[in-house]
């Protein structure tokens, strides 16, 4: 999927949205972290705090995954030519 977007979009643009949502998930995973230890308030539920650091893993790894984690292939098929694999064998 990265790579059907990276077509449409380009590299730059999904490469500077994946990069601040991977931001944006961890700071809020951290943030997470610690208020979790410092505020037992009862008007949460009881599954939401236990799911949401969940939920910000899950999409740092989905913003990882259309952005930053299919370049290195993209730029490793762009790296060499065809006249330079056939003089490597």
């Amino acid at each position: 999927m990265g790579t059907l977007l990276n077509s449409r979009f380009g590299r730059r643009p999904l490469m500077l949205a994946s990069s601040f949502l991977m931001c944006a998930t961890m700071a809020a995973l951290a943030a997470d972290g610690l208020t979790e230890s410092s505020s037992s308030s009862e008007e949460d539920p009881p599954g939401f705090r236990r799911l949401l650091p969940v939920a910000e893993v899950v999409l740092y790894m989905l913003s990882f995954g259309f952005g930053v984690g299919n370049v290195p292939w993209i730029l490793l098929g762009k790296d060499k030519t065809l006249n330079t694999y056939c003089e490597s064998y």
